[in-house]
């Protein structure tokens, strides 16, 4: 859980263009939005431009006297930058003269939908940072659609074999993570 300190901390970096802060916020919440992202139709690209994007729009809101912080820094970062895919969707979904079909939202799909969609997320992204780094590095490479091979190669492993039954060891202990928590149930079915 992020502490309010810490919060405090990561607009003050946005605010005053600290690169190391920045750094830091890119290294901590970039895979959450990526993965965000990619899986909605976007590509490594489309999530480095979002996430540029709603660095600029947190630094232009906190130059208002009035700005506060009233949720955490991911969800208020993730928040905005949803927002702004979502918005680049409609854009190119207008462009081409298509809906996307998760564009289209119904009286049903309300914004009870999204926070379950968002406490999905957040608790896998929580789970994952509990991975030990090195099956942290397997499962993002394995994320990002790398073979085998080329995940060997990158984390100088001693066989695709290897890296095989690893990464079925990462996944399985991340697998376990997520569904000892208590949430699990709960968003399971909401």
């Amino acid at each position: 859980m992020e502490k309010a300190e810490d919060n405090y901390l990561l607009v003050k970096y946005i605010q005053e263009g600290n690169s190391k802060g920045i750094e830091q916020i890119y290294q901590q919440f970039f895979p959450g939005i990526r993965y965000f992202i990619l899986r909605n139709n976007g590509t490594e690209q489309d999530a480095l431009d979002i996430f540029h994007d709603a660095i600029m729009a947190v630094y232009l809101k906190t130059k208002d006297p009035t700005f506060t912080l009233t949720s955490s820094f991911y969800t208020y970062f993730y928040t905005i930058c949803r927002n702004l895919w979502y918005k680049q969707l409609r854009k190119n979904s207008r462009d081409r003269g298509t809906i996307i079909e998760d564009m289209v939202y119904t009286e049903e799909d309300t914004i009870h939908n999204l926070l379950v969609d968002f406490e999905k997320e957040s608790l896998f992204w929580e789970k994952f940072k509990l991975l030990q780094e090195d099956c942290r590095k397997l499962l993002s490479l394995f994320f990002e659609g790398k073979s085998m091979e080329d995940i060997t190669s990158i984390l100088g492993m001693s066989s695709a074999n290897y890296t095989k039954k690893k990464k079925f060891k990462c996944k399985e202990k991340f697998v376990h993570l997520i569904e000892e928590d208590e949430r699990y149930n709960e968003l399971r079915n909401g």
